[in-house]
């Protein structure tokens, strides 16, 4: 065995490092970040420990778990967390630097749900915020 591999560069074992544990904490979207970053923080942390977000909604804040998201090119005009369109496509959220288009959520306690699934139970609104 000749520990080669026809896909990438062996690792230089001296200068590796190991990956930091994660924490269920990790998975908290901040809204701040670019929608890109937030994406790929979206797929990296997926099955555990998950992205989430907080929405106000009277009397209590609902968790709600983001499973599936694209990035959108158009910018944002809201604060980031805003949301700024309600559409088939899915839910759009402005971000630090461009917007996101959450396709699947999970409200804490419940089952995956698409967006439009999502609208039809939740009240939420164009204006609302997330975080």
């Amino acid at each position: 065995w000749d520990r080669q591999s026809p896909i990438g560069i062996s690792q230089v074992e001296t200068e590796s490092t190991p990956a930091p544990r994660l924490h269920r904490q990790d998975g908290e979207i901040d809204w701040s970040l670019p929608a890109v970053q937030i994406a790929n923080r979206i797929r990296g942390l997926k099955p555990w420990p998950g992205c989430f977000t907080h929405w106000q909604r009277d009397p209590q804040a609902v968790r709600l778990i983001i499973d599936q998201a694209l990035v959108l090119a158009a910018s944002a005009e809201g604060q980031a967390g805003e949301i700024l369109e309600l559409n088939e496509q899915g839910i759009h959220v402005a971000t630090g630097s461009g917007r996101i288009v959450i396709e699947q959520l999970k409200p804490a306690g419940k089952r995956m749900l698409s967006s439009a699934e999502f609208l039809r139970g939740y009240p939420l609104a164009t204006g609302n915020q997330f975080g």
